[in-house]
């Protein structure tokens, strides 16, 4: 892990940045901007089906993060699919509360955002995290929280309660 000095802002995507354009390319350019800028050091997070713990890789010559974030996919109604959503959870919120302390980060950006990102909210509404918390959506993403019902409804209810600011991109 490198040394850094400057608090952190990390953007996080539900996917890999291997592509060029959309909405890889907004991140990149906010990657570039962020540390062109100097006030804070830009990190980014990889939502990782297959890594349960957080993995440290090299992305377009940056440092990114790797973990799994569960999410409720849409449409999904099984038990066991809430289980699983629960019982990780409290890994998931010390996993990244421990990230957020060992790297100064004071700003989370999420990106084509999903239930996954609601252990940083729930990291802010227990006051673990007291940094900012935005949620940029790009065109239809904000299909999934529109459409939602029941608990999801109210979970996503509170994931954007929870952020400081919303920001729709397309």
């Amino acid at each position: 892990m490198t040394t850094q000095t400057r608090p952190a802002l990390l953007f996080v995507l539900p996917w890999e940045l291997h592509h060029v354009g959309g909405v890889n390319q907004v991140v990149i350019n906010l990657l570039y901007q962020t540390e062109r800028r100097g006030g804070h050091h830009p990190l980014l997070m990889i939502n990782s089906w297959e890594d349960k713990k957080i993995e440290e890789r090299e992305v377009r010559g940056r440092s990114a993060f790797y973990f799994r974030l569960r999410s409720l996919e849409e449409g999904s109604t099984r038990l066991k699919d809430y289980a699983a959503f629960l019982l990780t959870l409290p890994f998931a919120l010390l996993t990244l509360r421990r990230l957020i302390e060992d790297r100064d980060i004071r700003v989370v950006n999420l990106h084509y955002p999903e239930l996954a990102a609601l252990p940083f909210a729930l990291l802010k509404r227990l006051g673990l995290f007291r940094g900012k918390l935005i949620l940029s959506f790009h065109g239809m993403d904000f299909q999934d929280a529109r459409k939602a019902t029941g608990l999801k409804k109210i979970l996503w209810r509170l994931l954007l309660k929870s952020s400081d600011a919303i920001v729709a991109c397309s």
